[in-house]
């Protein structure tokens, strides 16, 4: 009799058979059907038995999660499968959680009463609640699994976690600003620095989510204040050496500062005067370059001819920059744009956050006319609520050519903190 068999994921030197399978003799297997086991065998009656054809049906069975051990012996054309099944998980317990309460950790585990073990599904649940105790600031948590074995190919399966302490925000700390104080700055993003009077609040808990959302903030509030090409070149949170805090340092790139420069509307509709609409231009010929105000005037110059049944019409904002005087003209036409119809909005991703608190965000509803600069605006609205780490507005075809369906994504923060 010749065996074939797998150890430790690697496939030992493997014989040559010539010989034709005539049977297929399958032992061992407590609980799995031996039509199951079939299945994932890659070779049939009537199949010569090479040994690459025998090292693929060995892969088959392990890549099922069913076995721990497989061995393939071939004898006078019988090929015996031998196999070793991995223990069915009784009962799965957590000790030490004290920071995070069972039922929440217990709501992200994947394994359970009835559940195969694995190491490999042991190791995903570890990396969950490792996951879960790094949103609360305890990146020093050890997570360690116990088994203990029962009868019937049954085992017990615990984790033991020691939390450690939480690791908080020592300081935060900016480098390469120049307009801005690290004062101003620090009271643009989410992240605060540890003290006493925080106690209501865990944003003085470090979340690699919330860091990026930080990041936002700052490119938002330089871009607020006439710096069009503000970045965030770094963003790097430190360990302290005991594990008891971070350190939050940005490098940031200013740029230089805008004005704005001439600032006018003009229309292409045909008997649609744009010399009234000039005064709901939210800027002025000096003014530090603001983001905010140009998605501003478009807002009221859209609202203005929504107003007057001109639901289609398009303010296109056209930016043009003189970097030798420092500024940035911007003209605002007037445009046809498509009939296009609002006919739902769906919201995906929102495991945490209420769909209301979204929908809230949007200056469309369903049946409203599609305006671009209004799902701009809702777009921008949902991003600034700092709820979640993306976000992705997309239109879907509708029903019928001149319907939209709008598909609202996220991806929720790590921690419900920032709600």
């Amino acid at each position: 009799m010749r065996f074939v068999f797998f150890v430790a994921a690697l496939l030992l030197p493997l014989q040559v058979f010539a010989g034709t399978i005539s049977r297929i003799n399958i032992e061992g297997n407590e609980r799995t059907d031996p039509n199951t086991i079939r299945i994932y065998l890659t070779v049939r009656e009537g199949d010569e038995a090479t040994s690459a054809a025998l090292d693929a049906s060995v892969r088959s069975l392990f890549r099922s999660g069913l076995f721990q051990d497989v061995k393939l012996a071939e004898e006078d054309g019988t090929l015996f499968v031998l196999v070793k099944e991995n223990p069915i998980i009784n009962r799965v317990s957590v000790e030490g959680s004290d920071a995070i309460s069972f039922d929440r950790v217990k709501s992200e585990l994947k394994l359970g009463p009835r559940s195969i073990y694995t190491l490999s599904r042991v190791q995903d649940d570890m990396d969950r609640i490792y996951q879960l105790y790094r949103a609360k600031g305890f990146f020093a948590a050890k997570v360690e699994p116990q088994i203990i074995q029962r009868d019937q190919n049954r085992v017990d399966l615990i984790f033991k976690v020691t939390e450690g302490p939480d690791s908080r925000i020592r300081r935060i700390d900016f480098i390469g600003n120049k307009a801005f104080s690290r004062s101003d700055l620090r009271d643009q993003v989410f992240s605060i620095e540890e003290a006493w009077y925080n106690f209501l609040s865990d944003n003085d808990v470090y979340d690699p989510d919330r860091l990026n959302a930080d990041q936002e903030r700052l490119r938002r509030f330089y871009a607020q204040s006439g710096y069009p090409d503000f970045k965030v070149e770094n963003a790097v949170a430190e360990f302290s050496p005991d594990q008891s805090g971070f350190f939050l340092t940005f490098t940031v790139n200013e740029g230089p500062r805008y004005q704005f420069g001439e600032v006018k509307v003009i229309s292409e509709k045909e008997g649609l005067d744009a010399a009234p609409l000039q005064k709901l231009i939210r800027t002025e010929t000096g003014d530090w370059y603001n983001s905010d105000k140009i998605e501003d005037t478009i807002n009221a110059i859209t609202d203005d001819l929504n107003r007057k049944n001109y639901a289609f019409l398009q303010v296109n904002p056209q930016v043009r920059r003189n970097e030798e005087a420092r500024t940035i003209d911007v003209t605002y036409t007037l445009q046809d744009g498509p009939k296009i119809y609002v006919e739902r909005i769906d919201l995906k991703g929102n495991l945490r956050t209420q769909d209301r608190v979204i929908r809230r965000e949007f200056t469309l509803a369903e049946g409203d006319p599609l305006n671009p600069a209004k799902l701009r605006q809702s777009e921008t609205k949902v991003k600034d609520l700092g709820y979640f780490k993306k976000t992705q507005v997309k239109q879907l075809e509708g029903s019928a050519p001149d319907r939209k369906i709008i598909e609202v994504e996220v991806e929720e923060q790590s921690t419900g903190d920032l709600q």
